[in-house]
């Protein structure tokens, strides 16, 4: 395969996550989370202040 190629199986996920467990201290914020995001789907997490949406995007981007 030449370098540049896309390899992506069209119509797959673009962005998959099974089973996310974060921490926030002594706090369990993720129990569990699955999820998958298709080519050109746009995505919203809503909830609480502390509830550990920005942890969800961060842990499915590899930030943390």
């Amino acid at each position: 395969m030449s370098a540049g190629r896309s390899t992506r199986v069209p119509g797959a996920a673009l962005i998959v996550a099974h089973g996310l467990h974060t921490y926030y201290g002594a706090s369990h914020v993720l129990h569990g989370v699955d999820f998958a995001v298709g080519e050109g789907e746009t995505v919203g997490l809503m909830g609480r202040n502390g509830m550990g949406n920005v942890r969800v995007a961060w842990r499915s981007t590899g930030s943390i």
